[in-house]
C-alpha cells in the first residue's frame, strides 16, 4: 500500500512540475495547428450554408487572428491527404 501511495505521489509531482514549466513559456513560442477539413461532407448544408463556409467564416471572423496573436499558427487542409496551406483561400 505504501509503495502505491509513493508511486501516486511521484506521478502527481511530475504532472505538477510539467504543468508549471508549460505555463512559463513566452507568448508566441507555442505552435498550434489549425486543420481545415476539405472532405466532401464539408459541402453539406446544416444551417443554410455549407459546413466549409461556416468553418472558414468562423476562422476569418476573428478566431484565426486571435490565435495568431498568442501562437505561431500553421494552417493545414485535410482531404485525401494533409497539406500545409498559406491561407484559408488555398
Amino acid at each position: 500500500m505504501g509503495a502505491r501511495l509513493g508511486t501516486a505521489g511521484t506521478l502527481i509531482a511530475v504532472a505538477l512540475a510539467t504543468a508549471i514549466s508549460v505555463t512559463a513559456l513566452k507568448q508566441n513560442q507555442n505552435i498550434i495547428a489549425v486543420v481545415v477539413d476539405d472532405s466532401r461532407s464539408m459541402g453539406l448544408k446544416d444551417t443554410g450554408e455549407t459546413r466549409q463556409h461556416e468553418a472558414v467564416h468562423l476562422l476569418e471572423g476573428g478566431l484565426l487572428k486571435d490565435l495568431q496573436s498568442h501562437y505561431q499558427v500553421r494552417l493545414y487542409r485535410l482531404g485525401a491527404s494533409v497539406d500545409r496551406i498559406d491561407s484559408l483561400l488555398n
